[in-house]
């Protein structure tokens, strides 16, 4: 058995779908395909079937087996942020990065998945970057996934 595996991923966009299939640092397939109008809007998919289609199409076409993808998404209307906290005990870090969110995104946060990761930050504070993408765009893609046999691991 190789010491490398395929990585698999598949990137959405408004226009077109991309697939790349990487074998340690490698590119080993590049596939793309253009969609229709009307499929995808501003990151949303409107037609479900239609780019389930698609995606299974681009699949056979580049040849790849692997259905356990690394999916990416137009980030269009995502949020991203970079923020400071003071230094707090981690079991409070969850409820001060949300409060903060509710602060200062300019949507509800009960319409975005709330992402974030502590970076290398000081001693006297915790810098945080968060992202935060609305529930629709997610909602919609996933279901239009697992129709057409993807199994995303990781978005």
């Amino acid at each position: 058995m190789s010491m490398f595996s395929n990585i698999v991923t598949l990137f959405i966009q408004d226009t077109e779908i991309s697939l790349l299939v990487l074998r340690g640092k490698e590119i080993s397939k590049w596939a793309r395909l253009s969609l229709e109008p009307g499929l995808v809007n501003q990151g949303v998919v409107l037609d479900q079937a239609a780019l389930s289609g698609q995606v299974e199409e681009l699949y056979k076409r580049a040849k790849v087996q692997a259905r356990k993808t690394v999916v990416g998404l137009s980030g269009i209307n995502t949020l991203y942020r970079l923020i400071s906290l003071p230094r707090l005990p981690e079991n409070l870090i969850d409820d001060a990065v949300r409060n903060a969110a509710r602060r200062i995104l300019p949507i509800p946060l009960e319409e975005v998945y709330l992402s974030y990761q502590i970076v290398p930050s000081s001693e006297e504070e915790i810098r945080v970057f968060m992202a935060a993408v609305p529930q629709k765009a997610i909602d919609t893609v996933l279901p239009t996934l697992r129709d057409a046999g993807v199994n995303p691991f990781i978005m």
